[in-house]
């Protein structure tokens, strides 16, 4: 299901929000209510799987975009969303890719140099702030014990690792004849 407003103030500026709820079903899970396994997170085995696992997306978008006129444009993108999973039993848990949020700005500006102004510098950057990625815990005890690394299989993703933000910039020269 989806619920989107989508609205341009002018030939070069755009604005969408998008509100969605989606389910799966009969998604394949490891047959074993001790582990949760499934093929939403990319996870297969040679172990058997059934077609009874679920999923539910649920988040709202918003994307205001400034196409490129007047020597510059810019994109800033914002996600908040919930993703879950059950295997075998109807327990839900946070899929592997349940970040909760995902921002983006992008932008870039041109500016005319050389002889009659024909060459371009071009500036353009980026900038990303996510939730952290889905990591399997490591039960520490059962580690030490074993004497070896031994995950979590039941709430497989259930660690949450520190958010993620990255910055990108490029600066470029064009020359046109």
């Amino acid at each position: 299901y989806v619920l989107s407003y989508d609205h341009y103030f002018s030939d070069y500026l755009h604005a969408k929000i998008e509100a969605y709820y989606q389910q799966v079903y009969d998604v394949p899970v490891l047959n074993d209510p001790e582990k949760s396994i499934s093929t939403i997170n990319s996870e297969l085995t040679v172990e058997p799987m059934v077609n009874e696992g679920k999923g539910k997306n649920i988040g709202i978008e918003l994307t205001v975009e400034k196409f490129f006129s007047n020597n510059y444009y810019f994109l800033v993108t914002a996600s908040l969303f919930d993703s879950k999973f059950t295997g075998v039993t109807d327990e839900w848990y946070d899929t592997k890719y349940n970040k909760g949020y995902v921002t983006n700005f992008i932008g870039g500006k041109e500016f005319k140099d050389g002889k009659n102004g024909k060459n371009i510098i071009g500036l353009n950057g980026k900038f990303l702030f996510a939730g952290g990625q889905r990591d399997i815990p490591v039960l520490l005890e059962e580690s030490i014990l074993a004497g070896e690394q031994v995950l979590e299989q039941k709430n497989r993703w259930g660690d949450q690792l520190e958010d993620y933000y990255r910055i990108d910039f490029g600066v470029s020269y064009r020359i046109n004849n």
